[in-house]
Order: C-alpha cells, then sequence, then structure tokens
C-alpha cells in the first residue's frame, strides 16, 4: 500500500515538511532547507527517494542537500510514500523504503482548444522574517503540454525565547522548473528541466553553512500503452550541481576562529540515470520487469582561504555505479488477499 500527501499550503518551506504527516515517517533537519527523511527507524539515504522518477544525487557530503530539499513544497503536487517494506520495482537500494515526490506539470486539455492554468501565491513568516513566492503556469491542448514555473525563499536567523535569535538559521533559495509534453494514441513524451539556486542557507548541526548549491537536472520520459494491459516507461536523467561550503561567513557572530581554522570546501556532482520497465497482464495479476540503474562522480576540495598551501582532496573523482534488473507480479490469489 502506498500513503500520499500534498502540500495545502504555500508557506511550507520544504516538502520534506510533508513527512510529518504520513504515520511512521517524520524529518530530522540539519538546517531550515535540509529535511532529512525518517521513516520506520531508517533515515537518509537508506530510504530510496525519486524526484519525477530522477534519483537525486547530494552534492553536499553530509546531507546539507537531500533529494526532497531539491523541489520547494510550493512546486510539488505530491508525496508518495510505499508502506512497510517496499515493492522491488520502486528502486534500487530500498532498506528503508521508497518515497516518490512528483513537482507540479500541469495537465492536458480535455477538450479542443487551448487551455492556460496559472497559481500565485506568496506570504510572511514572522519567526524569521521570512518572505516566499511562487508563480506557476501551464498552456496546453490535449496533444501539447507547456509549463513553467518558480519560487524564491528568504528568511533570516529565526527568533527563539527571549527575542534571541537561533544562529546561524538564515535560509535563501531561488528554484525554476519548466518542460514540455505530448500524448497521442497511447504515446507519451515529456522533457523537462529543474534548477535550484540555493544562497547563504545555515545548518547549525554541522561545522558548516551553505554558502551555495547551484545546478540542476534535465530529465526525459517516454510511456507506450500499447492497450490490454501492455505499457512500456522509460526515463533517462543527467545532473550536474556544485557547492561551496564554510566554518566562517555565518557564524562570524558568534565565534572566533584562528585565521588557521578556517575552512571551505568546494564539491561538485555529475550523474545520471535510467529506468526502463515493462508491464503486463499474468494469471489474474499484473507482471513488471525492468532494467535500471545510475552513475554518479563527485569532488571535493577542503581548503584554508588564509593558507594557500593548505588543502585536501577530500574526494578525488569518486565514482559510484548501481544497476538493477528486477522482475515483480502483483496479483489477486482470493478474495481480499493481493500477493
Amino acid at each position: 500500500g502506498t500513503f500520499g500527501a500534498a502540500p495545502d499550503s504555500s508557506s511550507l518551506v520544504d516538502t520534506a515538511s510533508l513527512l510529518k504527516r504520513v504515520p511512521g515517517a517524520n524529518v530530522a533537519r540539519n538546517g531550515p532547507l535540509t529535511g532529512i527523511a525518517q521513516y520506520r527507524g531508517m533515515a537518509g539515504n537508506r530510504i530510496n527517494i525519486t524526484l519525477d522518477g530522477v534519483n537525486m544525487k547530494e552534492v553536499g557530503p553530509n546531507s546539507m542537500d537531500p533529494p526532497l530539499s531539491h523541489i520547494p513544497a510550493p512546486l510539488t503536487g505530491s508525496l508518495l510514500v510505499y508502506r512497510g517494506i517496499a515493492p522491488v520495482s520502486s528502486g534500487i537500494e530500498t532498506l528503508g523504503g521508497s518515497m516518490k515526490a512528483e513537482s507540479k506539470k500541469g495537465h492536458f486539455a480535455e477538450g479542443d482548444g487551448i487551455e492556460t492554468n496559472g497559481t500565485a501565491s506568496m506570504g510572511y513568516s514572522s519567526s524569521a522574517d521570512g518572505r516566499y513566492g511562487v508563480l506557476f503556469g501551464t498552456a496546453a491542448t490535449k496533444n501539447h503540454k507547456l509549463y513553467l514555473g518558480g519560487s524564491s525563499e528568504k528568511g533570516r536567523d529565526y527568533r527563539i525565547e527571549n527575542n534571541d535569535k537561533q544562529v546561524p538559521t538564515q535560509y535563501d533559495r531561488d528554484a525554476f522548473t519548466t518542460g514540455y509534453g505530448y500524448q497521442r494514441d497511447g504515446h507519451e513524451f515529456g522533457i523537462n528541466y529543474s534548477n535550484n539556486n540555493t544562497g547563504h542557507t545555515g545548518t547549525p548541526a554541522l561545522p558548516m553553512d551553505i554558502m551555495y548549491i547551484r545546478g540542476g537536472v534535465y530529465d526525459a520520459n517516454y510511456n507506450w500503452d500499447l492497450g490490454n494491459g501492455y505499457k512500456l516507461k522509460t526515463n533517462l536523467y543527467y545532473q550536474k550541481m556544485r557547492h561551496l561550503m564554510n566554518n566562517f561567513t555565518l557564524r562570524e557572530r558568534f565565534t572566533h576562529l584562528a585565521p588557521a581554522a578556517f575552512r571551505q570546501n568546494r564539491t561538485n556532482v555529475e550523474a545520471g540515470g535510467w529506468d526502463i520497465a515493462f508491464s503486463m497482464p499474468m494469471l489474474n495479476g499484473d507482471l513488471s520487469f525492468g532494467f535500471n540503474g545510475d552513475q554518479a562522480n563527485h569532488d571535493a576540495l577542503i581548503t584554508n582561504p588564509n593558507n594557500a598551501a593548505f588543502f585536501v582532496q577530500n574526494f578525488n573523482g569518486i565514482e559510484r555505479d548501481r544497476y538493477s534488473i528486477f522482475s515483480e507480479w502483483k496479483g489477486d490469489v482470493a478474495k481480499d488477499w493481493s500477493v
């Protein structure tokens, strides 16, 4: 079974906040934009999380940008959680379960002609002097669909008891998404691009804070409904992001580091992946089988801006490749019993 949730307020800072509505799930935070998924005792990368079918790779080595931080809540359509043991078709390495986030992409028109839809919202949060704004629009016919969306969120250190401030908890993120879809006679094709530009954002649970996280994801999908229960689904993606963190810019107000203790870390990730699955009816149920995988390359260089002779090549062309072949049958074996 699955459990689904969708934002009913654009004031949610991130999509991970939706997990508080899911039985057995919760969210842990390194900072205001770094919601880390938890589910039934498992957390982080032990949970397989996809965003529009993309297995997002963290560019921050310490979960400064967990998967659900790459999509702001105002641009999220839904978050689906597989309850209990995740099916093998839901992804690779699902020890802690699987979750699927879907962004807003609009809908094809149901009748002839062009249909246009749009939403806009903005808000303010007094505890952190936070402001947000979001715009999303779609133009579609019954065969074509084009969408465009963007959001901006900014906040200062939030206030706690006696009007003191929790430092550093400021945040700054701009997001952008666009895509095109086509459907006709059982064929559906889509190509999408999303971009995340996070600025100075605190992560007080970690030794460093985010200076920036920049980059985006290109993905394309093709689905073919052959009729009589036979279906083919494919998805390809490419991700490229860069990241800078340090331990002094946002903490100078309450720490006095010696120049030799200054540290900054530049990291980047380049990744890609694919999912190909075919399903068909069999024995009062459905049989599906497929092939999926992903590849990722990481680099990280730690330096001290006050000492050009100090550097640590923390990740040096680290490569991780994963491949999976799966087969799955689901069907009813008796009244009120399914396998």
